[in-house]
């Protein structure tokens, strides 16, 4: 393949793995088209600001589901690299079907990496890089315990469907069953597509939004449960992704799937590290064994050219930008207490005489939680997620908008 210079696309541009990406290929010289869902949101500013963004990224308004969205995206691209994929939240009761109005978890991640494919094929795409996923690997309970799990190694889709042991079986499920359309289908049609199969990715972030990978790390350290299970976590730099994703594109002789997961480590042993760099965190007290599990290899990949962090630069440069970006305060459960009284005509309604605003900083947002106390109403809790720079961005509670939350916002900035 073309080193630098050559012009590719990249799905999802706005995600945690996609922005190192575009990142990367913009200071090797590509031109780079992202899809996102909407370019002109706030939540993609930060890739405009990239070096060489102004010159060499152009964002496309894409959905994976709509092939003309993508067609143009695409057209005149050399490569593609498709890390567009949903994550959902929780375990999904009707995986088939849409199960939030924003998100979709099986039909994007197998239809719309065919349709990406398809637009390949139409448009003359030299090669095509999918993002999988260790969930693709790892729950294959045949697998014998004390063998690393190779790119050999599939994870069982009907173990998936019966079995409630992992994070969410549904996204491995998604995971296994696109990546093996996308090499079935790479066969059958004769376009060149290679797979990357990373794991748990953490390491600084360039979005303004929490990736899941980067909310267990914190919820570990946060010690959201006194008690957790001692299971090997698999872990990756979110830039050694970046430069694998760019090395199997590159590399002729690339084929078929790698895995990407050099670091294994047991939940107990990453938090004696965490410990000793970071003692004052409220980490985890209890620890409940698990059968022995067995672990990825990444020797392919590496074999190929790559190298990677160490497991402790990647989790100091994790915890020292969680720091650095104001999570200190949301990780050390500390929060600012401001008490605003004012006169009950500037306030929602007359029967709301005081309030109190909790606030944490998370990123460029503030979580303020707002408790009114009146006499006709004893107790009114409402938790809302206000960005900094715009009016509000999420109700963390169902509660009405009527005119009222301006109103808390106009507050809030005068303290």
């Amino acid at each position: 393949m073309e080193q630098g210079g050559g012009k590719v696309c990249v799905t999802g541009a706005g995600g945690f793995v996609a922005s190192w990406l575009v990142k990367l290929l913009l200071s090797k010289g590509y031109v780079v088209h992202g899809t996102v869902r909407n370019p002109d949101d706030e939540k993609n500013n930060h890739l405009k600001s990239l070096e060489k963004a102004q010159e060499n990224l152009q964002l496309f308004k894409a959905d994976l589901l709509d092939y003309d969205s993508l067609y143009a995206a695409i057209e005149g691209c050399n490569g593609v690299f498709h890390v567009a994929s949903p994550v959902p939240p929780s375990n999904v009761a009707n995986p088939e079907a849409r199960f939030s109005s924003a998100t979709e978890l099986l039909e994007p991640a197998v239809r719309g990496t065919l349709n990406v494919l398809k637009v390949c094929s139409e448009t003359g795409v030299e090669r095509v890089v999918v993002v999988s996923s260790t969930g693709a690997v790892l729950l294959n309970p045949n697998w014998p315990p004390n063998k690393p799990m190779d790119e050999d190694c599939w994870t069982d889709i009907d173990y998936c469907r019966e079995s409630k042991v992992w994070y969410n079986n549904w996204y491995c499920i998604s995971k296994t069953t696109a990546e093996r359309e996308a090499l079935k289908y790479a066969e059958n049609s004769g376009l060149d597509v290679v797979t990357v199969c990373p794991s748990y990715v953490f390491g600084p972030l360039l979005q303004s939004t929490m990736n899941t990978s980067s909310r267990l790390l914190i919820e570990l350290i946060k010690g959201r449960s006194e008690t957790v299970a001692n299971r090997v976590w698999s872990i990756v730099d979110v830039r050694d992704v970046a430069q694998a994703l760019l090395l199997v594109y590159e590399k002729k002789e690339a084929s078929g799937r790698y895995i990407c997961a050099p670091h294994s480590v047991q939940v107990h042993s990453l938090v004696e590290k965490l410990k000793r760099k970071y003692p004052d965190y409220n980490y985890p007290k209890n620890y409940i064994e698990v059968d022995p599990e067995a672990k990825p290899s990444s020797e392919k990949l590496k074999r190929l050219g790559w190298e990677c962090r160490s497991l402790e630069e990647t989790i100091a440069d994790s915890v020292e930008y969680y720091q650095e970006a104001g999570l200190n305060k949301v990780l050390k459960r500390r929060e600012t207490r401001i008490k605003v009284e004012m006169k009950m005509e500037t306030l929602l309604s007359k029967d709301l005489i005081y309030l109190c605003a909790i606030i944490s900083r998370q990123w460029t947002d503030y979580l303020i939680v707002l408790y009114g106390f009146s006499p006709l109403t004893p107790s009114i809790g409402v938790h809302l997620m206000i960005s900094r720079n715009s009016s509000w961005s999420k109700q963390m509670s169902p509660v009405k908008s009527n005119g009222w939350m301006k109103n808390i916002l106009r507050c809030l900035g005068k303290i």
